[in-house]
């Protein structure tokens, strides 16, 4: 239950702040409150999952947790620093790369699951 929770969040986060990124600065706020919402869903999930996770690779579970947490503060920070103003594209990529990354090590973790059964 806590790894679909916390996949079905990234996907949920994800989506959110393509669309947050691209639309004009004045209705952001909701997509804000969404990805807010989203990261303390992702901790708590997380958090549920880090047991088994530290369990089978505590190395990748102390970087996937710093991730993570880097990413929140970038993504706040993007969101801050436009203001009033269009994201610039470099923050762009830097959003959506690091959230690519964090779920792939996310993925990698949980060694595939729930898309792949061993």
């Amino acid at each position: 239950m806590w790894l679909w929770m916390h996949l079905i969040t990234w996907v949920v986060l994800l989506i959110d702040l393509l669309a947050g990124m691209f639309i004009t600065p004045k209705r952001r706020t909701p997509f804000l409150m969404i990805a807010r919402l989203g990261y303390v869903v992702m901790i708590v999930s997380g958090y549920m999952l880090m047991g088994v996770a530290f369990n089978r690779n505590p190395a990748l579970t102390v970087l996937k947790l710093i991730l993570a947490l880097a990413f929140i503060g970038i993504t706040e920070m993007s969101f801050a620093t436009t203001g009033e103003h269009q994201f610039k594209p470099n923050w762009r990529w830097i959003v959506l790369g690091s959230a690519v990354i964090v779920g792939i090590i996310g993925l990698v973790l949980a060694q595939g699951r729930p898309f792949i059964h061993y």
